[in-house]
């Protein structure tokens, strides 16, 4: 489970902006013209019929359910299994064609789960919505669920917004999961807007809050790989692979060349998504930096729990020793697993949050195995190496078999810049 307060995206982001600005100089602070946002998604919240997340209302304030679900909250599997069963052959429409295997970090899921399972965020929401619709929208002084703009990406990644069935999928189809789901659903009516097109005007309120022009454009909003891909110069047949915690692999293709294609492995098709006018095609990992993180985690224990309990080391030093060593931990460890040979004798896979693609199976678990008695950190290290980067090999040999054209591949993220290896 994996929950934020709407506070701490309302005053962080507050805080960057001026902080950037300030460092800019006033000249440019003036001369600011339009502000958009990019998210992590799907990053759902509920909300009152206003718009204001139910976690900012006294009687909901330390609830988590009545906070945003990060991607990464996996708590809704069950809920995802239910809704693929659903969604594949409601009235003999597969509404999950465009999608692949409809994941318990998705929109629709979330909301099921959360529904089902407390009582007071069932009745006191009256929608759901995105973090960076509702972000802008506070931006625009517009949060209301049924006229907040609700960017493409989301809509049709994640709450399967898409043309050919006018929409969203049959209400029906949600109202049989749970009876709530309907009125939620009657408040998704705007069709979604492609990021970067005008939704409004920053508020006065905004404007001075973060020192920028009162006429300030507000632009519709985006994910923050999708957004990521855009700047790293994504374009037809170059996939660019957003590569942090997780990963996230992007493509852009007209719809009439995906038409006949096999789909249903993938992680997600939309519309007007990443760049306007094209179908965005998204797959992606789901743990790649977090693995790391994980080991480093794993291998700081007994410095964490026995060495910095020495009663002769002060608070300050306790603090010193974890901070140095989880700074040059992995460092160290990529140094010495490079200069090992490759072997196939220990293996490792990169499921340890569950497969995400190809074949989403949010169930299976993660492995190593050909241990002995002289396996240490480097070649485990190295083992999860092979298993993050063959990981996403096995997307890019899944999409070429489906005839999805790559000519060029460009990676972008801390990773690759800080881990040559």
């Amino acid at each position: 489970m994996f929950r934020q307060h709407p506070l701490d995206y309302l005053e962080s982001f507050s805080w960057c902006v001026n902080v950037a600005l300030n460092q800019a100089g006033e000249r440019v602070r003036e001369k600011i013209l339009a502000i958009s946002l990019d998210t992590t998604g799907s990053t759902p919240c509920p909300v009152n019929r206003d718009g204001t997340p139910l976690a900012l209302l006294p009687e909901f304030r330390e609830n988590p359910n009545a906070m945003f679900h990060l991607w990464k909250d996996h708590t809704a599997i069950e809920e995802a299994v239910e809704i693929n069963r659903i969604l594949k052959s409601f009235n003999n429409i597969n509404y999950t064609r465009y999608q692949g295997i409809y994941s318990s970090e998705w929109y629709w899921a979330k909301i099921l789960r959360t529904t089902r399972i407390d009582k007071e965020i069932r009745e006191g929401a009256c929608s759901w919505v995105e973090h960076c619709d509702w972000m802008l929208g506070v931006l625009c002084g517009n949060t209301n669920p049924e006229t907040l703009e609700r960017t493409a990406c989301a809509a049709g990644h994640k709450a399967l917004w898409h043309s050919a069935w006018g929409g969203l999928p049959d209400r029906r189809c949600f109202v049989q999961m749970n009876e709530s789901l309907g009125a939620i659903y009657d408040t998704f009516v705007k069709k979604p807007v492609p990021a970067g097109e005008k939704i409004g005007t920053i508020t006065a309120e905004w404007a001075n809050r973060l020192g920028i022009p009162k006429d300030t454009v507000v632009g519709a909003g985006s994910f923050d790989a999708h957004a990521g891909a855009v700047g790293a110069g994504i374009r037809k047949h170059v996939m660019v692979t957003n590569i942090g915690t997780s990963t996230v692999d992007m493509l852009i293709e007209d719809a009439e060349n995906l038409e006949g294609k096999d789909l249903t492995s993938i992680c997600g098709l939309a519309e007007n998504s990443i760049i306007p006018g094209y179908v965005g095609v998204e797959t992606s990992q789901a743990a790649f930096g977090d693995v790391y993180a994980w080991f480093n985690n794993l291998l700081l224990w007994p410095i964490k729990n026995v060495i910095s309990q020495t009663e002769t080391i002060t608070k300050g030093e306790r603090g010193r020793l974890i901070r140095q060593t989880s700074e040059r931990m992995l460092g160290e460890l990529a140094r010495q697993a490079e200069a090992l040979e490759i072997t196939d004798g220990l293996i490792s896979l990169d499921w340890f949050n569950g497969r995400r693609y190809p074949d989403i199976n949010e169930n299976i678990r993660s492995a190593i195995w050909g241990l002995n008695l002289g396996t240490d950190a480097p070649a485990i290290y190295q083992s999860l190496v092979m298993a993050t980067v063959f990981g996403q090999k096995k997307i890019i040999d899944s999409l070429l078999s489906r005839e999805f054209r790559i000519d060029e591949m460009i990676a972008v993220g801390e990773s690759p810049r800080s881990r040559p290896m």
